[in-house]
This record gives C-alpha cells, sequence and structure tokens, in this order.
C-alpha cells in the first residue's frame, strides 16, 4: 500500500521558492511550434515574397546561424529571435525602417503566440497552496513567456528572465540574480525546475536546494542530487514541507 503524503506546512528552513516555466508550468513544445507558425505567417502577409524563401522548418538552422554570428546574444532568446527575422529581411533586401516595422509585427505576432500557454492541471493550485503556506515566491526563467499576459503574474513577489539579467541558467550570474531578488540567504531558496543540467546543478552550485520535476523518470547522475523530485508539481508543497 502506498505511504499517503503528509499535509503540506511551511519548512522552517526555506521562504522562498524559486521557478522555471517553460516545462515546468506548462509544455513549451507545442506553444513554440505555433508562434513560430504565427510568426512566419505574419512575416508572409507582410514581406513580399517571402514565403517563397522561407518557412518555419527552417527555424532551427536560422538560429544556429545566428548564434554562431552572435555569441554574446545566446543567453537571450529574445534578442536572438529579432536577430534571426532582421537577418531573414536582409537576405530578401530589406534593410531600414520598412524592415524594422515588418520585424517588430512579426515579433508582436509571435509573442501574442507565445503566451498561449495551457498551464499543467496541477500548477495554480500548487501555486495557491505554496502562497498559502507563507512562501515567498519567485521566478527566473531563460525564456520570454509574460506572466501578466499569461494570466499568472498575481502569485509570484517577483519575476527576472535571462533577457533582464544578461545571463541565462546555468550560470552562477543568473542564480546570483535569484539570490539578490529573493533578499535572504541562498541556502532558504529552492528552486524548481524540469532541467537537471540548468535547474539543480545550476541551483546547486550556488549553494540553493532544488526541486527536479522529473515527469519521465530520468535517471539522476551520482555527482549532483536534487534536494527534493517528483513526477508531478502537485506533490511539491508537501515535499519540501521537511
Amino acid at each position: 500500500m502506498t505511504k499517503p503524503i503528509p499535509a503540506p506546512v511551511k519548512n522552517p528552513n526555506l521562504d522562498v521558492v524559486c521557478f522555471d516555466l517553460d516545462d515546468t508550468l506548462w509544455a513549451v513544445d507545442p506553444v513554440i511550434e505555433a508562434a513560430n507558425a504565427a510568426m512566419f505567417a505574419e512575416l508572409g502577409r507582410l514581406v513580399p515574397g517571402f514565403a517563397k524563401h522561407f518557412d518555419a522548418e527552417q527555424w532551427p538552422a536560422l538560429r544556429a546561424e545566428v548564434c554562431a554570428l552572435h555569441p554574446t546574444l545566446v543567453h537571450s532568446v529574445t534578442a536572438l529571435r529579432r536577430q534571426v527575422i532582421s537577418l531573414m529581411l536582409e537576405r530578401l533586401g530589406h534593410q531600414g525602417e520598412q524592415a524594422q516595422a515588418w520585424l517588430e509585427q512579426a515579433f508582436a505576432c509571435f509573442r501574442q503566440a507565445r503566451n498561449q500557454v495551457t498551464l499543467f492541471a496541477d500548477a495554480e493550485p500548487m501555486l495557491q497552496c505554496l502562497q498559502k503556506l507563507g512562501y515567498c515566491l519567485g521566478v527566473f526563467s531563460n525564456g520570454n513567456a509574460n506572466l501578466e499576459a499569461i494570466g499568472i503574474a498575481h502569485y509570484f513577489d517577483w519575476v527576472l528572465s535571462a533577457d533582464q539579467v544578461g545571463a541565462a541558467k546555468p550560470d552562477a550570474a543568473a542564480f546570483a540574480a535569484i539570490e539578490q531578488a529573493a533578499g535572504c540567504a541562498a541556502e532558504r531558496i529552492l528552486y524548481v525546475g524540469d532541467s537537471y543540467q540548468h535547474d539543480v546543478v545550476g541551483a546547486a552550485a550556488a549553494g540553493m536546494r532544488s526541486f527536479w520535476l522529473n515527469p519521465q523518470q530520468l535517471p539522476c547522475p551520482a555527482r549532483c542530487q536534487p534536494d527534493y523530485q517528483s513526477q508531478e508539481l502537485a506533490q511539491l508543497p508537501s515535499l519540501i514541507s521537511y
């Protein structure tokens, strides 16, 4: 018989729970696929001849090309995307004010679709529970989702992104920014995410605790163990109580 999970209480050794977003609170792949399709369709509508030369299937190769050309932008998904749009327009002979206007329209189209996410069923109840228990809740994401547009910004005391900070997880600077925003010692912060390397290893290196959301039950390398892990967010409040 499975041992029941105890009712959650606030862990006296934790003050702050900081969250990743993509693939932690929602599945991101279908969102990005739809947003890319919307962006390319908008560019096809706006730019003469665009659809004859570019489509969404080329996105990975174009992004890799821009990463190689602009290595200082690799932390920023927003800057990279804007640079890819600019590159495509340049290759069609478009520069200047008109090209910039098309870029802004296409990026706005992407951003609207990028925020059309479907939260995991247990995400909001989990956030509500943590709020009631008295934790300070924060966000650090390598992505560029807008929590106001998604409708869950009210759960969080502060929100950071790699775009804002100038560094992406697992860079130490990203976790330093989390500690500064949290306003407490690193050991009193729990970082929650789905990426072993970015979220578990990165948090441990910064002296924080970690909760690994591991729905596929991937094996955990022995070199760095998460403090907590589960296949689902629903168990988080109870698991971190002790």
